[in-house]
């Protein structure tokens, strides 16, 4: 994982945990075990499609069907666009979610992603209290589009998930292997994370969830380095 990939999350991860008014998860870094990027055969210009959704996504009720929901929007908002921002932005208020005032985006921007380079160009939230934490994140450089929440989450079936996520986006029918599998906040986080691309961008899929079931700051995201943002 590069270090402006990783610059963005983290920056997406401190500024959702601000916006949500919850408090900074501590990460302690535990253990890290980084692989070499697979070859993914063919360098293609654009991401493979993924499926369109089938229906509206249902709201979640149980830690698993929370993670369900997760996939779904990080589906639905991110890759089925690319992780572009105005097509993200447009799903986004076309299904519940508010985009948070300019300045409050700014704000958050300036505190956190200072020199980084990954400062959040626009952020959409559902609903933000306890019941539903659901927010989009979207920035522009790397193009990045990020689903976050604090809900109960079942770690392991979100990434699940996100392994079947990376294997549809290199036509694999399984998920390549991780360039990053990392435990922190002391062994009760996980964050696993795939090159899917290779060829003219840089695309990356991130999860960070619980390792167990659990609440705390959740992540699902797609990042794509040197892509023009639209």
């Amino acid at each position: 994982m590069t270090r402006p990939l990783w610059a963005a999350i983290c920056c997406m991860l401190v500024g959702a945990s601000n916006a949500m008014a919850q408090g900074t998860p501590v990460f302690t870094e535990k253990t890290v075990h980084p692989f070499e990027p697979p070859v993914l055969g063919a360098a293609r210009e654009r991401p493979a499609p993924v499926a369109p959704a089938s229906g509206p996504i249902a709201r979640g009720k149980t830690p698993r069907s929370h993670a369900q929901e997760l996939a779904e929007v990080f589906k639905q908002a991110c890759l089925q666009n690319n992780g572009q921002t105005a097509a993200a932005s447009d799903w986004a208020l076309n299904h519940g979610f508010s985009p948070l005032p300019d300045e409050a985006v700014k704000a958050m921007a300036d505190k956190e992603g200072a020199g980084s380079g990954a400062q959040p160009s626009n952020v959409f939230v559902r609903q933000l209290d306890a019941a539903d934490s659901l927010m989009l994140m979207l920035a522009d450089r790397p193009l990045a589009c990020s689903v976050v929440t604090r809900q109960a989450i079942d770690g392991p079936r979100l990434r699940e998930r996100m392994g079947q996520f990376a294997a549809a986006w290199v036509g694999q029918t399984k998920a390549p292997p991780p360039v990053l599998s990392m435990d922190t906040a002391g062994g009760t986080v996980r964050t696993i994370g795939y090159k899917v691309a290779s060829g003219q961008y840089h695309e990356s899929l991130i999860v960070t969830a619980p390792t167990g079931v659990g609440s705390g700051l959740t992540l699902l995201a797609l990042s794509i380095e040197d892509a023009p943002s639209r």
